[in-house]
């Protein structure tokens, strides 16, 4: 049985992707089912609960089999809750442990009630080249609604400071199909994060999950989304107008400028192999999968006894390797490369595949061009029944 400080590896020079999970947050949003942790108060209870955290991911990089980063990024959670110091502590340890390439792309997630210039200032001069903020709605009824602790105010005060303290590649997420939420209203939410000018865009609709405040809700029949027809034609409204702005659609759900596509989460959708640190974090590495406990202390014990403790763990055979690559391939709007798949696997993907192309070409739901097996428009809007074809 493998230890967790000895996970396989494929080439130990090879690059792989890098997630630091950081679970803190200020307060757990309604909709949220990430493996996330309130933090008490201010004061000697947070500190130590925090340093704690950081000694132990620490411990964990240092033990892990080492490789170079191709990208870095620190979700959560909210990774600012933590001191510039704490953070840049761990991207010090990945580069004294591996190294981290050149130019990598080393992205942090943060909360608008997070930003303050001096540590996003610290931050970017510690090596952090993205910023990655959670702004979800800029209409204060319904950030209300989804828990946030921000206000579209601190929203656009937030994107600001980091301007301010030189991040010139910052990446915004917004959320839709929210209660009470119209088209209209989401083409508002939309028109005022371009007007900020980011250079990245994510855009999720609103899915309520098992054990969430939402979820509750839900059961008490008092949580009114928007129909159907009016969660797709947003969608759709997005794919056709922010192209028309400047964003190219590049994956289901995101959208950047020209040369700011996410490095990182493209590594993901290309089945590359990633290595994650931290509790409730997710690994892939030689066809192998795990997933770290959420719980701090049985993730910390784990760490330190050098135990194989793990919330999951699966290895893939080749077939399952190949299909995973297929269905995450396909959320990319350019799609699966035919060329790419064949160098990987020795056969492009009709090769493997026939009988459930041609299903999904007679359905209309995907298509094939010269280089690659991508989603029609059709597909777009049904790529989770897509998906299940390779699952």
């Amino acid at each position: 049985m493998l230890c967790v400080n000895q996970q396989p590896t494929s080439t130990n020079a090879e690059p792989w992707a890098v997630y630091i999970h950081v679970p803190f947050c200020g307060r757990r949003c309604a909709y949220c089912d990430f493996a996330t942790s309130a933090l008490p108060s201010a004061g000697p209870a947070a500190d130590a609960l925090k340093s704690r955290y950081v000694q132990t991911v620490l411990a964990e990089i240092g033990q892990s089999a080492q490789r170079p980063a191709s990208s870095v990024y620190f979700g959560g959670g909210t990774p600012t809750q933590l001191a510039a110091d704490q953070l840049l502590s761990i991207l010090d340890s990945l580069r004294a442990h591996g190294g981290i390439l050149p130019g990598a792309e080393v992205t942090i997630e943060a909360n608008p009630t997070t930003a303050e210039g001096a540590l996003f200032a610290a931050l970017r001069q510690g090596g952090f080249n993205r910023l990655s903020m959670g702004f979800q709605s800029l209409d204060d009824r319904l950030l209300a609604e989804l828990g946030r602790t921000h206000s579209a105010a601190e929203a656009r005060a937030a994107y600001h400071v980091a301007r301010g303290a030189g991040f010139d590649n910052v990446s915004l997420d917004l959320m839709f199909n929210l209660p009470g939420q119209t088209l209209e209203d989401f083409q508002r939410d939309l028109e005022g994060v371009v007007a900020l000018g980011p250079e990245h865009l994510s855009l999720y609709s609103l899915t309520v999950e098992e054990g969430t405040p939402f979820a509750a809700r839900a059961a008490r029949g008092d949580l009114i989304l928007p129909d159907e027809e009016v969660d797709a034609a947003m969608f759709e409204w997005a794919h056709d107008w922010l192209p028309s702005v400047g964003y190219g659609a590049y994956e289901i759900s995101n959208f950047a400028r020209a040369g700011r596509e996410s490095r990182h989460n493209s590594a993901y959708w290309r089945n590359e192999e990633y290595r994650g640190y931290g509790p409730g974090a997710a690994s892939y590495v030689a066809r192998r999968r795990w997933l770290n406990h959420a719980d701090l202390e049985r993730w910390r014990a784990a760490v330190f006894q050098q135990i194989d403790d793990l919330a999951d763990s699966e290895t893939r055979d080749e077939d399952g390797e190949r299909r995973e690559t297929m269905y995450l391939g396909l959320r990319r709007l350019a799609g699966v490369d035919t060329a790419w798949y064949e160098q990987r696997y020795g056969a492009p993907p009709e090769a493997w595949f026939s009988a459930e192309l041609g299903r999904l070409v007679a359905a209309g739901w995907i298509e094939r061009t010269d280089t690659a097996w991508r989603l029609t428009r059709a597909g777009l809007m049904v790529a989770n029944r897509v998906f299940m074809e390779f699952v």
